[in-house]
């Protein structure tokens, strides 16, 4: 489904029954689905004229999704979207907070800010903002809320296209795929090891790997 400066069925919702759901607007969203969603790909823009922010409103079976669109530090917060085994995509034109997204040990998250990804406020190592099985960042940098903190994630895999920095520290094992930051990485494991994921390459100028087992291979 795609929306221009009008959103996806403005004034309205557009009934859906489909596995595989993707949107892209530059308006409000409210679409409900009746079946369960194998996938999910919003890609949410801010071309409204005289409007700053939308609504977002996707219903579907096994589904939570909670998304606010905001002018303040959260921008673009991912409030709650969960369901497990989902391949999640959002892309939006400004600051993603991943505040609590979580498609389980089975599912995939890629977000891609033109700005910067940032974890929820409050977020820890036992209270990871991004729980998934493969998880994408692309875009500006990825970091914790504001800066002050690591993106705090337990995820199976990490790959990323980054312009900036990337600040991330993982509960679990992490297998390192294609990552690729144009600044620095900072990318660690808190309570087990960082491994090489098959074809994987990490380029960055500055790298810093910490893992509390094993780092590059398995084994303790």
């Amino acid at each position: 489904a795609t929306g221009s400066n009008d959103g996806v069925e403005a004034g309205a919702t557009l009934n859906t029954n489909t596995q595989n759901l993707s949107i892209a607007t530059g308006g409000n969203v409210s679409v409900s689905n009746s079946t369960t969603l194998a996938s999910l790909n919003l890609d949410a823009r801010h071309n409204t004229s005289g409007s700053s922010t939308h609504s977002y409103s996707i219903s579907s079976t096994g589904l939570t999704f909670s998304v606010s669109d905001t002018l303040g530090n959260n921008a673009f917060q991912l409030a709650n979207i969960s369901q497990s085994g989902l391949d999640l995509s959002v892309k939006a034109d400004r600051v993603i907070t991943a505040s609590s997204v979580n498609t389980g040990a089975g599912g995939k998250v890629t977000l891609h800010s033109s700005s910067y990804v940032q974890g929820g406020s409050g977020a820890s190592a036992g209270s990871p903002s991004i729980t998934t099985g493969d998880l994408t960042l692309n875009g500006g940098s990825a970091f914790g809320y504001q800066g002050s903190t690591p993106l705090y994630t337990a995820a199976g895999t990490l790959g990323s296209s980054l312009s900036n920095t990337l600040y991330l520290s993982n509960a679990g094992a992490l297998t390192l795929k294609t990552n690729t930051v144009a600044g620095s990485a900072d990318v660690a494991s808190s309570n087990n090891s960082l491994l090489q994921g098959a074809g994987g390459l990490f380029t960055t100028p500055t790298l810093k790997l910490s893992a509390n087992q094993s780092l590059g291979s398995t084994g303790s």
